[in-house]
């Protein structure tokens, strides 16, 4: 893959994430991040990839932006958010 390919970097961060491998996974998603700071879904994803590892502060931040950019995920993720902050904050 090549490091600028977008959405091969995105399903290659999906793929990793399905094989149990989130750290990988956020790799994937940063990059296509850098590349695209606007798609919603790769900051919802990897927000998911950061919760797996416990790193609930970044996945919170991250699901703030996935409903900046998307506020079709705002009911979905402010209930993650909500639960997040409650249990792990």
């Amino acid at each position: 893959l090549k490091p600028d390919d977008t959405i091969a970097n995105f399903n290659k961060g999906n793929i990793y994430d399905i094989l149990g491998k989130p750290d990988s996974a956020v790799y994937q998603y940063d990059t296509v991040i850098f590349k695209d700071p606007k798609l919603a879904k790769a900051y919802y994803n990897r927000g998911a990839a950061f919760e797996r590892v416990e790193k609930y502060d970044e996945a919170i931040e991250d699901f703030v932006k996935a409903t900046q950019l998307n506020p079709q995920y705002k009911d979905e993720l402010d209930k993650k958010i909500d639960y997040l902050n409650y249990t792990y904050k």
